[in-house]
C-alpha cells in the first residue's frame, strides 16, 4: 500500500447549538402590491434611465418602478422580471400594453407617451423625461 492509498477518516461534523432569544423572531409582512410609496411622498421615474439591456448601469429604480406598475395593470410577464434591469420580459409587457392601448409601439424600448399612460392615476410616481 502506498501513501496515496490512505485516506484520511473525515470525522462527522457536530450539530450547530440552537440559539436562544428572548425576542420573537420578526414576520415576514408583505406589503400591498401598489404600495412601493405612501401618503404625499413621491418617487420620480425619469425615460432617460430605463434602457433596455444596459451593460453600463444594471439596475434601475425607474425600472423597478415600471416593472412593478405593469404587474398592477395585469401584465404579469413584467411583474415576473422585476429586478430593475429592463430586459425581454418587461419590453414584451411594455409592447403588450402599448398594443392594448392604442400606442405606438416603434419606440424603443420605450416612449414618454406610454410611460406616462402606464403610471396614469398613480399619484405616488412622476414621470420625467
Amino acid at each position: 500500500m502506498t501513501t496515496s492509498d490512505k485516506t484520511t477518516p473525515v470525522p462527522a461534523p457536530s450539530p450547530k447549538p440552537k440559539a436562544t432569544s428572548s425576542v420573537s423572531p420578526k414576520r415576514n409582512i408583505k406589503s400591498p402590491v401598489g404600495a412601493v410609496v405612501s401618503g404625499d411622498n413621491v418617487d420620480v421615474v425619469s425615460l432617460s434611465a430605463i434602457v433596455y439591456k444596459s451593460t453600463v448601469a444594471r439596475k434601475s429604480l425607474s425600472v423597478h418602478h415600471l416593472q412593478r406598475r405593469l404587474g398592477e395593470l395585469g401584465y404579469s410577464e413584467g411583474l415576473a422580471d422585476r429586478d430593475g434591469t429592463y430586459g425581454d420580459l418587461t419590453h414584451y409587457s411594455v409592447t403588450q400594453y402599448q398594443a392594448d392601448h392604442g400606442l405606438d409601439a416603434t419606440a424603443h424600448p420605450i416612449d414618454l407617451e406610454t410611460l406616462g399612460s402606464i403610471f396614469d392615476n398613480d399619484s405616488n410616481v412622476l414621470v420625467t423625461p
